[in-house]
């Protein structure tokens, strides 16, 4: 008896959902389930070292079960830092690992290769990656590789196209040095669209940001557009993302009170993959002091029917002494979050594995030059000596490579430099220049850079380029900690320069003084809106950079139908200066008329600030594409925030209650915490439909709804919202 009426009132759930426009499968919410049976460890650090570590995990499922997985590693030395390991799991057991992607050697990446997220499109595997110019491993820039085959060799994005060895960055860092940055990519393909998400460590706190692009342009680098932040201000670490195809959803995981006793996975979903709410917690199962966690996918970062799901992250208590746990989970659906596991107790760290295999029974893993990635000398010397050394997943011992004799492999470089004599370390100096000379040993490949300089010019300069963006787009209330310009000066004798501004006094900066203005350190202040130009130079060599300056607000000049001693004037005059709401053609603002669906996903996607242009198809046969509302209907819907109201209408020129406003505002604000009761204050909550209850509840302790008595505490829930009202609404909706 019990579970027929849970039936009968999950079924007039469902229809009450349909009859207000919201997708009950949208609503719900993805569950992450751990397993420990089949969990292992894909890297243990070695009894030999005192430190290693393999952490922010990218795996590749493939369909015969195989599976290709990244990882950021420790590099070769105090000019290196990072780089990016390989390893294949055929089926039965994981290869011993190879070193796939190394810094560029007096490039803007010859700090660092760390962080990988990697997808598969169109026959190449693109690798991200976080790197800096800057010792104080701030400042950081997203880069991007490719190549053909998982295990390399890769081709760095050089700002037109591939290959070359002056990578630039995919996405560049334009504010104060001091920040942390931007870095930490994660990929998933959906429609033909790519989605690219990585972490901003900025003015704005540690957010996760959105670019997209079209996944079949092979130099999709170039055309990435901005999409928004789909997670702001969180304590959570980087976010690796998926798409679920079983419930259309993405997925994304972190790790938060990350590398403490407390630490714990936690899960994200999104039915857009613009705006992501909080899912699951993941804690009893998972090591305590974890972090950088990655999820498993196939090659376009799908998570599909049957496929083996696991997530993997890093752990260990001391600083850079890090297991790299695999850990099966599965992924179910239900219309709640689960946050079951996050008073429990994160699971112990009782004992920590070792490596403890004989080191001379290892393959070579990575070859290097160390610290000797750049060679310069003058063109009156006679040669000059490599010294590439090689190295096991153990890197407890470096030896030189010049034992294999012929196996050692050099190519790419410029014979009018240099020319290798025989098969040895030793090139003869030809003449002055600069080339880099590929070394390879049993498919292993580093480099060398080689500035073979003239003693009569070696302080003259070679180039001026910009270090972070060379368009930056900021506000009239942009603070002048944000934005700095950062240049690289590279001289003859192949020694280069990182500046902050002009602090060093080398360089000119050129501007508009009325439009901004630019401190010693780089730093800009906006004085006015529009474009500006700015010229940075030394002597007659130059870059340029564009600053465009946006208003924050629109100038108010009022309504002739609204009074400025009306209680809805503040709204208003809120709503227009926001650009959330604008006066008819007629120039008025009819605060008394009421407001419609069509109306309200307008206004609510002028909040969310969303582009629209991506939202061209009409899901429903009363939105006619092509309508002013039209684009705004179909993003709503696609994120899940409204659905049709039946014969696949979606009820335009319907008006709107205040009930419908609340679920619809609770649903779009992603916040599905629990709040004490505030609606039984109110004479009439006993209107208030069921399925609207708790947004309506959530509503009032918002502040968003208040009485419409002003004797008797009264809520209305069945009365439609006028445009009055809605701009009421909207103000106190932002300043939550």
């Amino acid at each position: 008896m019990k579970r027929t009426g849970l039936f009968i009132s999950i079924f007039i759930c469902l229809l009450l959902f349909t009859a207000l426009g919201i997708s009950a499968g949208k609503s719900d919410f993805i569950n992450v389930s751990t397993n420990r049976n089949g969990e292992y460890d894909i890297y243990t650090v070695p009894q030999s070292v005192s430190a290693g570590y393999r952490y922010g995990p990218s795996y590749i499922v493939n369909g015969d079960g195989s599976i290709d997985a990244w990882f950021a590693a420790s590099g070769s030395s105090i000019e290196q830092w990072d780089w990016i390991m390989y390893k294949h799991f055929d089926g039965e057991s994981w290869s011993e690992e190879k070193c796939v992607l190394q810094p560029t050697p007096n490039g803007f990446d010859h700090y660092s290769c760390c962080d990988p997220g990697v997808i598969y499109l169109n026959g190449y595997y693109y690798l991200t990656y976080t790197s800096t110019m800057n010792y104080d491993q701030t400042d950081n820039s997203l880069f991007v590789a490719r190549s053909q085959n998982p295990d390399g060799p890769y081709e760095k994005w050089n700002g037109k196209g591939w290959g070359g060895y002056s990578p630039k960055p995919l996405i560049a860092f334009s504010e104060d040095s001091s920040f942390w940055g931007i870095g930490e990519a994660s990929m998933t393909e959906v429609g033909g669209i790519l989605y690219l998400y990585y972490t901003e460590n900025g003015s704005k706190g540690h957010s996760t940001a959105l670019v997209t692009a079209d996944a079949n342009d092979e130099n999709w680098p170039q055309s990435l557009e901005f999409r928004g932040y789909v997670l702001e201000n969180t304590t959570s670490d980087a976010i690796d993302v998926k798409y679920v195809e079983k419930f259309e959803k993405f997925i994304a995981v972190a790790s938060d009170e990350r590398m403490t006793d407390n630490s714990y996975l936690v899960f994200y979903e999104s039915n857009d993959g613009l705006r992501f709410r909080m899912s699951d917690i993941c804690k009893k199962d998972v090591f305590a002091y974890c972090h950088n966690p990655g999820l498993s996918g196939d090659g376009r970062g799908h998570i599909t029917e049957g496929m083996r799901c696991f997530v993997s992250y890093a752990y260990g208590k001391g600083w850079g002494v890090w297991n790299t746990r695999v850990l099966p989970i599965d992924i179910s659906i239900s219309d709640r979050i689960d946050r079951s596991e996050q008073y429990t107790a994160s699971r112990a760290i009782t004992s920590f594995a070792r490596d403890t295999r004989d080191p001379s029974s290892l393959d070579i893993t990575a070859i290097s030059p160390q610290t000797k990635c750049v060679i310069r000398a003058s063109s009156q010397s006679a040669k000059i000596k490599l010294t590439v050394n090689y190295c096991t997943a153990f890197r407890d011992k470096w030896k030189s490579i010049s034992s294999f004799g012929d196996e050692v492999m050099m190519y790419g470089y410029d014979e009018s430099v240099i020319k290798r004599i025989g098969s040895s370390m030793e090139f003869e100096v030809v003449g002055a220049g600069d080339t880099m000379i590929t070394i390879e040993l049993r498919g292993h490949i580093t480099y060398v850079y080689v500035f073979i300089y003239d003693i009569s010019n070696m302080a003259d300069i070679k180039a001026l380029l910009p270090a972070g963006g060379s368009e930056f787009y900021i506000t009239d209330r942009c603070g002048s900690d944000e934005l700095q310009i950062k240049s690289v000066l590279y001289y003859n004798d192949g020694t280069l320069d990182y500046i902050l501004g002009n602090q060093c006094g080398l360089l000119n900066i050129e501007y508009d003084g009325t439009a901004i203005k630019i401190y010693t350190d780089g730093h800009i202040t906006p004085i006015k809106t529009g474009l500006c130009s700015v010229r940075v130079s030394y002597g007659e060599i130059y870059y340029e950079l564009t600053v465009n300056i946006s208003g924050h607000n629109l100038s108010y000049k009022g309504f002739p139908d609204v009074k400025g001693t009306g209680w809805y004037y503040e709204g208003v005059r809120y709503c227009y200066e926001k650009g959330y709401i604008s006066g008819t053609d007629k120039g008025l603002f009819m605060p008394d008329s009421t407001l419609t669906r069509e109306q309200l996903v307008v206004i609510l996607a002028r909040i969310d600030g969303v582009k629209l242009s991506y939202y061209t198809d009409s899901p429903f046969n009363d939105v006619k594409s092509g309508s002013w509302y039209a684009p705004a209907v179909s993003w709503a819907y696609k994120g899940g925030y409204v659905n049709g109201v039946g014969n696949n209408d979606f009820g335009v020129g319907r008006a709107i209650t205040r009930e419908e406003l609340a679920v619809l505002l609770h649903r779009y604000s992603l916040d599905m915490s629990i709040y004490p009761q505030k609606i039984y204050s109110y004479h009439d909550w006993g209107k208030i439909s069921s399925w609207a209850s708790d947004s309506v509840n959530w509503a009032v302790v918002k502040g968003i709804l208040s009485s419409t008595d002003t004797k008797i505490p009264t809520l209305s829930p069945k009365m439609t919202v006028t445009r009055a009202q809605a701009a009421k609404i909207f103000m106190a909706y932002d300043g939550i």
